[in-house]
């Protein structure tokens, strides 16, 4: 069973500089490279590019940043990219002519309306190999066409960006197309195609306008090489393929690796369902998109001694590996997709890495931990951080200040303590030990998290114990005393705790990290990086944190049907900003535009997860209620 149709808009869209611009697409490889871009066609980030790989002892890098596409067809040339330049000019504008764009699956597909020609454009990744493909068609034309693309290519780390410089570019004669070595120590990468001929160029292009990167105060003018310019002629219904690679043969056959990728969407589909049939067959069409957005985050490693192992990317574009955003993701992207697998490599490699107790939470792009600014135990409830450390899951910096130090006992870090013990008790005669001492410890912080209580403001204190007392700053992270199997929290408590988090920090599309009444709090996340770090949880909503409100306030009210409808207003976002996925953070007041991240790992994650608790909790009302 294929995936249905969610993501389709018209000219109305495609056609628009700025709501075309304003949505991205994504594909990506299980390797941890990528290939993203905007509908429109315009580059507005430094991480947009055709190819962005997955390069050893250099981390990602992006080699192929845009094809020009011109298509000549009834005496008239059709310029079909788009690009804005320093100067403010936006030229060409092929956005005009797209006719409608959709996502087939993984796939994102734009259709061009040329005169009375219809010319289709496919764009996809490879599984497991630094490749991506771009396949033309001309479905329907009153007589042949002739497609020009030129390709342009790029050699550096992906938060950086490139000016024109002596690069003694080397563009040679390969099987099937060209091989370019754009400067000294560069990879090669192959610029292949089944049918068209290439020539090699060499000339900068210069000063392209990277808006998104101007609004964060970056750094937002580079410039990219042409390396290429292949042609092929299409008679009507023909097609032609395009492989960028680093490896000199890739899948390019015939419609065949167009087919492998679509081959693996289904797979993907029939893991989920087979692991979940009932839910699956009865899901909303978005869910089954967010499915396939799921397999965008787990990516294969290889160790140290050569084996392979799973990693969770925290998201799309700039984020790597991190220890915290898998452990949240996890039970979402592998357990509620039928991927269990995946789980059992990050739980088996993580303690590997583990220093004194704490897990890392970033990876360097090789792979290395880097920090390990997370939790440490004290005594009976958990005791974190020390002056100038952020070591919650709230942790912008500016400098060297923390945001959100949170120093003290934070309130979700013992509610998962508290959940913890219990697991480990249930686990303990599995694995032939007592489980008496996880038992008594759980009764030991139980009585000691009454301390949370603040009545009040009838709800919890965010952190206790801190150097200036007990913060009573009303935040989210109450909410997981709440949505968790094992509540240290009474059932009045938790009612509490859920309505204030319901009434001072839900949005349609999470919870605010801080109340809009607090003094401190920041409604917008904009600006250069200061800015945007210190908004970062100090009002900015965060999708993740959906999931947990979901649980929780199914588990309170006991009502699916009104639990599901906090989740609905995701089903529009799939496609007003990362298409068929979900951000990582939106502003805190009205229209809650998405910033961040524009594909998050533990967003998704979490929305599933909230999603098929409702299922099968409506599920199981149903089959109480009948006779």
């Amino acid at each position: 069973m294929s995936a249905p149709i969610v993501v389709k808009f018209g000219s109305e869209i495609c056609g628009s500089l700025d709501a075309g611009s304003e949505r991205e697409w994504l594909a990506t490889n299980g390797l941890g490279g990528f290939a993203s871009g905007t509908v429109t066609g315009v580059l507005t980030r430094r991480y947009h590019g055709l190819l962005i790989a997955v390069v050893p002892e250099l981390g990602r890098v992006l080699l192929v940043p845009k094809a020009e596409e011109i298509l000549r067809y009834a005496g008239r040339d059709y310029a079909l990219g788009a690009n804005r330049w320093s100067s403010g000019t936006v030229e060409p504008q092929g956005f005009r002519l797209i006719e409608q764009f959709r996502l087939a699956g993984s796939v994102p597909v734009w259709r061009f309306a040329c005169a009375d020609a219809i010319f289709e454009k496919r764009v996809w990744m490879q599984d497991g190999a630094n490749a991506t493909l771009i396949r033309y068609e001309l479905v329907y034309a009153s007589g042949p066409a002739e497609l020009e693309i030129k390709i342009l290519v790029n050699y550096r780390d992906i938060h950086a960006t490139t000016q024109a410089g002596d690069w003694k570019t080397s563009v040679t004669p390969v099987p099937g197309g060209l091989c370019v070595v754009a400067r000294d120590g560069a990879i090669p990468v192959y610029l292949l195609s089944d049918v068209a001929q290439g020539e090699a160029r060499s000339e900068w292009y210069r000063n392209y306008d990277l808006a998104v990167e101007r609004e964060r105060g970056l750094d937002h003018r580079e410039d990219h090489l042409l390396a290429a310019v292949f042609k092929a002629r299409l008679a009507p219904g023909g097609s032609v393929t395009f492989a960028f690679s680093t490896d000199p043969k890739p899948q390019l056959e015939n419609r065949a690796a167009l087919t492998a990728r679509e081959d693996l969407d289904q797979k993907l589909l029939e893991c989920w369902i087979a692991a979940h049939p009932r839910a699956a067959l009865e899901a909303p069409h978005w869910i089954w998109q967010l499915v396939l957005a799921a397999a965008q985050f787990p990516a294969r490693r290889r160790t140290s001694d050569g084996r392979e192992r799973w990693s969770i990317v925290a998201g799309y574009p700039w984020f790597g590996e991190w220890g915290r955003d898998a452990m949240i993701a996890l039970p979402g992207l592998a357990l509620e997709t039928g991927r269990p697998e995946i789980a059992r490599s990050v739980l088996h490699e993580f303690p590997s890495f583990a220093r004194q107790g704490l897990l890392p939470n970033t990876f360097s792009e090789k792979g290395e931990p880097a920090g390990y600014n997370n939790v440490d135990p004290a005594d009976g409830l958990l005791y974190a951080g020390e002056p100038g450390s952020q070591v919650t899951w709230m942790d912008a910096k500016v400098g060297d200040r923390p945001i959100t130090p949170r120093i003290g006992k934070p309130v979700e870090i013992n509610a998962l303590w508290f959940n913890a013990l219990h697991t480990m008790a249930r686990f303990a005669p599995e694995m032939g030990k007592r489980a008496d001492e996880y038992k008594g410890l759980a009764e030991r912080v139980k009585k000691s998290f009454a301390r949370y209580w603040n009545e009040e403001r009838q709800c919890c204190f965010d952190v206790i114990d801190g150097p200036q007392g007990n913060d009573g700053s009303l935040r989210p992270n109450q909410i997981l005393a709440v949505s968790l199997p094992e509540s240290p929290l009474n059932a009045d408590q938790r009612k509490q705790a859920l309505d204030s988090c319901a009434l001072h920090l839900l949005t349609p599309h999470g919870l605010r990290s801080l109340d809009a009444a607090d003094p401190s709090y920041c409604g917008r996340y904009e600006g250069p990086q200061s800015e945007r770090d210190s908004a970062y949880h100090q009002g900015t909503v965060w999708s993740w944190l959906l999931g947990p409100f979901v649980l929780a306030h199914l588990r309170v009210y006991q009502n699916p049907q009104q639990a599901f409808a906090f989740l609905e207003p995701m089903a529009h976002h799939l496609s007003a900003a990362g298409l068929g996925t979900i951000s990582e953070i939106f502003d805190g007041d009205a229209p809650y535009l998405p910033r961040g991240a524009f594909a998050q790992a533990w967003s998704v994650a979490e929305i599933l997860r909230a999603w098929r608790a409702c299922h099968d909790a409506g599920l199981k009302e149903k089959n109480v209620a009948k006779p």
